[in-house]
């Protein structure tokens, strides 16, 4: 599979997002967030996600529920719920 990667990052007060874009027939993305920040906002995307936890903790509401994910858990989303989310212990989410 080919695909072309564009990185951007943001920071803000204890936290990073690092977005990799990859341009690939079936269109995946992939996001780091690093960091112990509450980035206040919802997350809203058409497309099914998948939550992967590499390392630390977070605090996740989707679509009203909400789970508290550790390293190596996975949370899988249906495309258009609303997700937020806080790391509570420095972690890193991939999705």
């Amino acid at each position: 599979m080919r695909c072309a990667v564009r990185e951007r990052v943001r920071e803000r007060e204890g936290g990073t997002l690092r977005h990799v874009e990859r341009r690939a027939a079936d269109g995946r993305d992939a996001l780091e967030f690093t960091g112990a920040h509450d980035w206040g906002r919802e997350f809203r995307h058409r497309n099914d996600e998948i939550l992967y936890v590499a390392d630390g903790a977070a605090e996740v509401e989707a679509d009203g529920n909400f789970y508290r994910l550790e390293r190596g858990d996975t949370l899988y989303c249906a495309g258009g719920l609303g997700v937020s989310f806080t790391g509570v212990i420095p972690v890193n989410v991939y999705g």
